[in-house]
């Protein structure tokens, strides 16, 4: 008797990390009878949990109940992680499928359910993985080269009018995040992005075990034992290789003059933001409007956006230089969850739809910017695309789009195929989710 239990309808090792995003899997017995079998989760202490359906339109249970036809016939469930439960560790939960008679088990498939979490609420071990990773990622690999350079190249003073000021600033930055996250599931594939709740205080974070503590001169500090006493900075022409950052906002008051506030982010929020989380939500349907538009969303990326950048002296207040602090890595994956809760919350994920995203067809190859070619729905997004002719950037570090083959995006990405990223609508999602945002259609 032997039991194969798939999840994306494959043995590869990466489908078996699951999100909130119901997943395909398909059970099948090897002997001559029917067998009546019960299929439940088995989690670690603190582990993650599970559930599962029959089919789409069956609410996800704790355990289902199916009979498993003769000589290997498959069987088609689909298994989802339970929200609010995700892992703390890989493969901390399993898939068990036991005889529904005599409860003996039959077969069990460890699974992690991989969530992008809050970075003040991250366990150490969580927490030095996803550093471990950032850093070897940014180590020269076996052939001299460094792999991070390809993303701080993508988020540079020559990149940003393809990358910001735009209606794609958020699928691009949606891409750009998932690019780095799926590098780093190849160094340590329990390893998400964790986001900064830079409207919210982050005493877990802001520590020298962490994201480091300014010294008096800007120099970030770090801990001997924390992965990023390791992390250089590769800045062309940087004559310091460490992070700098001071906690210091520039603040425009109301005159418009721009003072410096000093603020400390481990018990203050970013001190430039104005725009909470419920007020950037809101943006998206000001008063006197009668729904939800992205339009009006969009406008997030001044504040809370821009302003959580400014809130401090150093590489991450500037486009070219961010990508030098790993600070800007976790601003810009809450960024991104700004936008997938609004999403959840307006039901706005259709990329036909131009409430949820505002240019939808092709844009103009010969206009750049807003309302130009990469601004569109159908338009494929630079630098995975390859394009290197104008109004697209003059180089495009990185290569093709790292894939995933029971996962999108393709290798050559389109705005559009950033919306759905959970796969609310139908379509295959990308393999994300955050730990307070639900999977709801």
């Amino acid at each position: 008797m032997t039991l194969t239990i798939l999840v994306h309808g494959t043995a590869d090792p990466a489908a078996s990390y699951l999100t909130w995003a119901p997943a395909p899997l398909t059970l099948a017995l090897a002997e001559s009878a029917p067998r009546a079998v019960r299929v439940r989760s088995e989690s670690a202490p603190g582990g993650g949990r599970l559930q599962f359906r029959i089919a789409p339109s069956v609410p996800l249970a704790d355990v289902v109940d199916v009979t498993l036809p003769p000589n290997a016939g498959l069987v088609a469930l689909e298994v989802a992680g339970k929200f609010p439960h995700p892992s703390t560790s890989d493969r901390d939960v399993a898939i068990v499928v036991e005889d529904r008679a005599t409860g003996a088990e039959l077969g069990r498939k460890p699974v992690m359910v991989r969530v992008r979490k809050n970075a003040n609420d991250l366990s150490a071990s969580e927490r030095d993985r996803f550093l471990s990773a950032l850093v070897r990622l940014n180590m020269p690999d076996a052939s001299g080269v460094v792999p991070f350079l390809d993303i701080q190249n993508m988020h540079t003073e020559l990149t940003d009018p393809e990358i910001h000021q735009r209606s794609s600033f958020l699928p691009w930055h949606r891409a750009f995040i998932l690019d780095l996250e799926r590098r780093l599931q190849r160094i340590d594939p329990s390893v998400a992005v964790p986001y900064w709740r830079f409207d919210l205080p982050a005493p877990n974070v802001f520590t020298r075990d962490f994201v480091g503590v300014p010294l008096s001169s800007g120099v970030v500090d770090f801990t001997a034992t924390n992965p990023l006493v390791n992390w250089r900075n590769r800045l062309a022409g940087s004559g310091n290789p460490r992070v700098r950052r001071y906690n210091i906002a520039r603040v425009r008051d109301p005159a418009g003059e721009v003072r410096l506030v000093p603020f400390d982010p481990r018990t203050q929020r970013a001190a430039a933001i104005s725009n909470g989380q419920d007020d950037t939500i809101n943006l998206g349907k000001p008063p006197g409007s009668a729904t939800h538009r992205f339009d009006d969303f969009g406008v997030m990326e001044i504040d809370p956006h821009g302003a959580a950048h400014v809130s401090f002296i150093g590489q991450i207040a500037f486009p070219s230089t961010a990508p030098a602090d790993p600070l800007f890595f976790m601003l810009h994956c809450n960024v991104d969850r700004l936008w997938a809760r609004w999403q959840w919350l307006a039901k706005r994920h259709s990329s036909s739809q131009v409430e949820s995203y505002p240019h939808v067809g092709d844009g103009d190859p010969a206009l750049g910017g807003q309302g130009g070619i990469g601004d569109y729905t159908r338009d494929t997004m630079w630098p995975w695309n390859g394009a290197v002719t104008p109004p697209r950037p003059g180089t495009a570090p990185g290569g093709p789009f790292p894939t995933l083959a029971h996962l999108g995006p393709s290798a050559t990405p389109t705005v559009g195929a950033m919306l759905d990223y959970q796969g609310l609508l139908g379509g295959v999602g990308l393999g994300f989710s955050y730990s307070d945002i639900p999977y709801e259609s």
